[in-house]
């Protein structure tokens, strides 16, 4: 049974025109933006971050198997980060803080291979990221504390990722701030995340890319 209070979901699509015209539609599954209803009194606030009937709801079938915690510091990036072959579906929320959160289209046949969006995220703002998109996040000017849910374990075999500073790649209004990171951030990058190729060496390596 849907859980609702008030006759109100308590987590709900947010609609996006950025985020439907940016992706290919036809290549699958695209990462959708919610809200959770808060509840606030005397004693502090509540809110759920993963209600899977409200989710259901909202066409996202997916079943979680693992949630875990990030913790980002002050002017921190990490990503942009995939699995293939075997792929993770994610959702990602903030229960501290806000962060801003880079998603990319990385599937091999889509139109809008090396297309991304950036969107804020908060405790009462978070997103659903199919498999098929690298993700990344950037703190900016506060710490922030981050449910990030998995539809499958992490697997060191499978992980891959793009260069976030890939010219080529195109952030539709984030263009601004990629360039700023690029800019003044760049070194807080760790080595691993700056080692990633760039899409172009992505789609020269056989299955690297997902479908």
């Amino acid at each position: 049974m849907q859980k609702k209070v008030d006759g109100v979901a308590n987590i709900q699509v947010i609609p996006d025109e950025e985020m439907d015209r940016c992706f290919d539609h036809e290549a699958g599954p695209w990462p959708i933006i919610f809200s959770t209803k808060q509840y606030v009194d005397a004693r502090g606030a509540y809110f759920d971050v993963y209600n899977q009937a409200n989710l259901s709801d909202m066409g996202i079938g997916a079943l979680f198997s693992e949630f875990s915690v990030v913790q980002l510091f002050v002017r921190v990036f990490r990503g942009l980060h995939f699995q293939n072959p075997y792929g993770q579906a994610k959702l990602v929320i903030p229960i501290i803080g806000t962060i801003t959160d880079f998603i990319l289209d990385v599937r091999s046949d889509s139109k809008t291979l090396g297309q991304g969006v950036l969107v804020d995220l908060s405790p009462v703002k978070g997103i659903f990221i199919p498999k098929g998109f690298a993700h990344g996040y950037w703190s900016g000017y506060n710490q922030a504390y981050v449910i990030y849910g998995k539809t499958d374990h992490y697997s060191p075999e499978d992980e891959k990722g793009i260069y976030v500073f890939d010219p080529n790649l195109k952030w539709g209004k984030g263009n601004e701030l990629v360039k700023s990171l690029n800019k003044n951030d760049r070194e807080d990058i760790i080595r691993r995340d700056k080692s990633w190729p760039t899409l172009e060496e992505a789609k020269n390596r056989h299955g690297y890319l997902p479908k």
